[in-house]
């Protein structure tokens, strides 16, 4: 169980196959408050990996020390990140909650991408040359993937940087693949990194820098 006051919780399981599952959230009340008109709800940030079903749960009461098995079901299609959140009345008060994030694994994906960087300060100057790189992970390795680079503008102008097809991937294995550009106009430029194989897409990440005159 993990802690984040005023609750214990725990999400399982951690891993899943590609497919329709069950998650369980455990929560203990570990206050010396009552809990009442709990709405707990199960999100995922990127719903096209993960999708929750439903609304979420309604516990109308949760006594001091005592735990609910709250069941949620997904659609699971690749590795993502959930969190949990509760809204309801803590000894009459209303208060909201969040967990951290929980990743959840997709078994038998190819690879991932563990992170993205804009290697430069959070700021940077138009005209200047901006290195992106990109880790990725190998799970079950064995192919050659492709890696696509965009921005998007202050503008909204939604621009590919490069495509980069990398090396046959060994299982576990890292690898890291850069790419430049050079910011064209003032404000928020937000860079994506796509992984693919084939047509099918095994993971993005994003990144943001601000350019300025």
């Amino acid at each position: 169980m993990r802690l984040k006051r005023p609750f214990e919780y725990n999400i399982k399981p951690n891993e899943v196959d590609k497919g329709n599952h069950w998650l369980t959230v455990d929560l203990k009340n570990v206050s010396t408050d009552v809990m009442t008109q709990l709405d707990i709800q199960l999100h995922s940030l990127d719903s096209y990996f993960i999708n929750v079903y439903g609304s979420g749960s309604y516990v109308s009461n949760l006594e001091q020390n005592e735990t609910r098995s709250i069941p949620f079901q997904i659609a699971a299609h690749g590795s993502s990140n959930i969190y949990v959140t509760i809204t309801g009345y803590r000894d009459g008060v209303y208060f909201y909650w969040e967990t951290p994030m929980e990743k959840i694994r997709v078994r038998a994906e190819v690879a991932e991408i563990k992170n993205l960087f804009v290697l430069t300060h959070p700021y940077t100057s138009i005209g200047k040359t901006i290195e992106v790189e990109a880790i990725i992970k190998a799970i079950t390795g064995g192919k050659t993937l492709e890696l696509s680079f965009w921005v998007d503008t202050r503008t909204g102008t939604f621009e590919k940087i490069a495509d980069i097809k990398t090396k046959i991937l060994e299982k576990d294995e890292e690898v890291r693949y850069s790419t430049e550009f050079i910011p064209k106009e003032t404000g928020i430029h937000e860079i994506y990194a796509y992984l693919y194989d084939g047509t099918t897409l095994l993971g993005r990440k994003n990144n943001t820098i601000y350019a300025q005159s």
